[in-house]
C-alpha cells in the first residue's frame, strides 16, 4: 500500500473506531480490521477506547443519547484536574 493511501486509511479508521467500539460498524468492519492489522497506532487506540468504555459502563454512567461513548469520555476527561507532568 502506498504512503498516501495508508494515511487516508489511517484517518478513515480513526474516525470510525468509536463506531466499532459501540458495535455500529458492521458493513465496514472488515476494512477497519484490515487497517488495524497493519497500523501500529490504531490497535492500541482501539484497545484504550474499549477499556475506557468498560470503565464508564462499570461506573454506572450512561453514554450520551447518541449512543457513542466519545462525548462521555471527553466530559470525564475535562472534569479531571490537570496534572503537571512536566516536573
Amino acid at each position: 500500500m502506498n504512503r498516501w493511501r495508508m494515511r487516508r486509511e489511517h484517518r478513515w479508521a480513526q474516525r470510525h473506531l468509536p463506531e466499532m467500539v459501540d458495535g455500529k460498524l458492521p458493513r465496514r468492519s472488515q476494512r477497519l480490521r484490515d487497517h488495524l492489522a497493519i497500523c501500529p497506532e490504531c490497535g492500541p487506540m482501539l484497545r484504550e477506547l474499549v477499556r475506557v468504555r468498560g470503565l464508564l459502563l462499570n461506573s454506572g454512567r450512561r453514554p450520551a443519547a447518541s449512543g457513542s461513548v466519545v462525548p462521555t469520555v471527553l466530559a470525564h476527561l475535562r472534569a479531571e484536574p490537570c496534572r503537571d507532568d512536566h516536573r
